[in-house]
């Protein structure tokens, strides 16, 4: 079915002709009493139209295609190294943090604006994944990467905030090997960590992250 169809199917769908088992019908003084055959097809095209409603609810915007010049990425034996450094390096202390110098000579470009940076697989995939723990908790672990990527590499541009997404997996996997489906008990814990270091980041980048 074209978009353009959907979308007129959707408004349809929006305008009263119900989901579900039964279906509102418009009624009035000259509106004549659907019988059951015709029932039956109306609660069928509710039925139809309330998939497609679902479904572009969950549809995002098609990325435009990665400039390869720009976009970080990972082989799978660099990924692997990535999420175990991941799990083996400890994060810098409150203390190894206030030590540390600004950047000198930092350009600080803020990471709302790498949107040509990202890759297209993160960008599809925490938009539109069904199993909202684990979209959250890759967030989450996509958030850390990049900040702990702008500490390592002390560039504060797109191209040291924008870590690559294929070790976000790896490292999803273990976390539930460790601690079973992702819940609240992780999500905070990651989101506070995260913000600690974005923080230290913008200090030493002299600007937001």
């Amino acid at each position: 079915m074209m978009m353009k169809q959907i979308l007129f199917a959707v408004g349809l769908g929006a305008a009263g002709l119900g989901v579900g088992a039964g279906v509102t019908v418009l009624s009035g003084p000259d509106t004549p009493t659907p019988d059951a055959a015709e029932q039956a097809e109306l609660a069928e095209l509710a039925a139809a139209l309330k998939e497609e409603e679902d479904f572009l609810r969950i549809l995002p915007a098609e990325p435009e295609p990665e400039n390869a010049a720009l976009v970080p990425h990972a082989t799978p034996e660099e990924a692997a190294v990535i999420a175990a450094d991941f799990f083996a390096r400890p994060a810098p202390t409150d203390a190894e943090l206030a030590a540390m110098v600004p950047f000198e000579g930092a350009e600080n470009v803020p990471l709302q604006r790498c949107d040509a940076y990202f890759p297209n697989a993160a960008k599809k995939e925490l938009d539109v994944m069904k199993n909202p723990p684990d979209r959250r908790m890759k967030g989450e672990i996509y958030a850390r990467m990049n900040v702990r990527r702008a500490l390592d590499t002390g560039e504060c541009t797109c191209t040291g905030k924008v870590a690559p997404y294929e070790p976000v997996a790896i490292v999803l996997a273990e976390i539930k090997r460790r601690h079973g489906e992702p819940d609240g008990a992780l999500f905070y814990p990651y989101r506070d960590e995260t913000a600690r270091l974005r923080r230290a980041v913008e200090r030493l980048c002299g600007g937001y992250f």
